[in-house]
């Protein structure tokens, strides 16, 4: 999933990713990241014509930093997991409620080894799970963080 030059941030999207992918239960669930052009319309596209879900896995992002020590040290980063579920046209047999537990399952506590960086994932104890729902689409946000040393 990543790439050899990859920064560390994105090869821990790139780990998120492939343990969703890995998954047995998820099969066939389209999973997409937002290093791929024309995102929207791709995401659009899966949900409203296709299977009806979709995963998106957000760069992680820099949530807070340790000012007095070099590197940068971040003394935590967050990892936004996004389900869309498209209620009318959601053929896969999963419901987002029910992936967003799945993929809980998965993350939470998973150790991620990615090069120069090693560490724990663990869900949120601040607002893990964000629900919206707008006109016939389910968004189920999951949100996850990590401590990360660059």
């Amino acid at each position: 999933m990543y790439r050899s030059n990859d920064g560390i941030l994105e090869k821990i999207q790139g780990y998120v990713v492939t343990l969703i992918e890995k998954s047995i239960e998820l099969p066939g669930i389209p999973i997409f990241t937002h290093r791929q052009s024309n995102i929207e319309n791709i995401i659009a596209n899966a949900v409203h014509k296709g299977i009806g879900v979709a995963v998106l896995v957000t760069p992680p992002m820099p949530i807070k930093i340790d000012k007095n020590v070099p590197g940068p040290v971040f003394e935590a980063i967050n990892i936004q997991i996004k389900i869309i579920e498209n209620i009318y046209t959601n053929n896969s047999g999963k419901s987002s409620i029910g992936m967003a537990e799945k993929i809980t399952s998965l993350i939470h506590l998973a150790k991620a080894d990615v090069e120069y960086w090693q560490g724990y994932i663990t869900c949120s104890d601040t607002k893990p799970w964000i629900s919206e729902m707008e006109n016939q689409t389910n968004l189920i946000t999951l949100n996850f963080t990590a401590m990360c040393s660059l």
